[in-house]
């Protein structure tokens, strides 16, 4: 054994320089075909089914569709070899060794829970909430493990609230890659949806007038709430309370009331302009009225009733 290997070596040696000699390179040594292969959804390329790939400089050539998720698709060598000769023809004279098949599979990861809710929250914060405040979800049941394969994807929802945010939604989603859906999913979530609204300081009762000292700016879940009063509410107009808040008590557009400023029976001095004709007149008002309501008034002198504006306690702009 000891005597053979000097003298295999030799030939192998001058077999090289005899090819050198007749301006023949020697044949490239033949790729090894790896038993089992995991690709993505892209498809089954050539550098991903032969072992040390990167050494051997193997081309990244597709060869064949991605089997779905969860089948294994199985490739002869024969096959491969076959494949390459339409694909890279420059590399089908290549020999195999190896494995005789390769069993491929899709690569796969698992989802979880909370990769899903930031997709989630990402959608609905962008689709029904916007600027409206922080969006903060949650599972009503636990998550089932799932798996997916093991690239990018992007989140779909397939039915958006109809009239917006609520406590409790029911979502359907899908998921999908560049190349296929990945699957339907329906879920129960748990929604709050946090800005700062109006909150009573201190307690207010039914006709107390409100200034701005009574009220504060504090974060709430609004999505608990339906109608709250406006963020750029102006409490110098004249409010008073219209049903009674307890402290920490958010406010709602019904919370308060237009202050009334003129009385019924009330005599009231009367304007009218028509261009550049101004008439004063006196009136008797016929309802009660906060600042910019218009209520019903009539005139003391011809009885006639009018409509008009109120502009303060004292005054009302007539309106034809």
């Amino acid at each position: 054994m000891n005597r053979s290997t000097p003298l295999s070596l030799a030939l192998v040696f001058l077999a090289g320089i005899l090819l050198r000699v007749a301006g023949a390179e020697p044949p490239e040594p033949p790729w090894s075909l790896l038993p089992q292969a995991q690709v993505t959804g892209a498809g089954v390329f050539l550098d991903q089914l032969v072992a040390g790939a990167d050494t051997n400089a193997v081309p990244h050539t597709r060869l064949a569709d991605a089997p779905p998720m969860g089948r294994i698709l199985q490739l002869s060598s024969a096959q491969v070899a076959a494949a390459l000769r339409s694909a890279a023809p420059a590399f089908a004279a290549r020999g195999w060794s190896g494995a005789p098949a390769t069993q491929v599979t899709r690569r796969t990861r698992a989802l979880p829970a909370a990769e899903v809710l930031a997709a989630l929250k990402e959608q609905l914060q962008q689709a029904a909430a916007r600027d409206a405040g922080e969006l903060e979800i949650r599972f009503l049941r636990p998550w089932s493990p799932t798996v997916i394969p093991d690239e990018p994807y992007t989140l779909r929802l397939d039915n958006l609230p109809p009239s917006g945010l609520s406590p409790i939604l029911q979502l359907r989603f899908e998921l999908t890659s560049e190349q296929e859906s990945l699957g339907f999913w329906q879920v129960g979530l748990e929604a709050r949806l946090t800005r700062e609204v109006w909150v009573a300081r201190s307690q207010l009762r039914r006709g107390d007038p409100v200034q701005e000292a009574d009220v504060a700016r504090e974060p709430r879940d609004t999505l608990r709430y339906r109608d709250l009063l406006p963020a750029d509410a102006d409490f110098t107009q004249g409010w008073v309370v219209a049903e009674p808040l307890n402290p920490g008590q958010p406010l709602l557009r019904r919370s308060l009331a237009p202050r009334v400023v003129v009385q019924r029976g009330q005599l009231l001095e009367a304007v009218f302009k028509e261009g550049g004709l101004t008439v004063s007149l006196k009136v008797e008002a016929l309802d009660p009225g906060a600042q910019g309501q218009v209520i019903r008034v009539r005139n003391t002198t011809s009885r006639r009733e009018l409509r008009a504006k109120v502009l303060n306690d004292q005054a009302v702009q007539i309106q034809l």
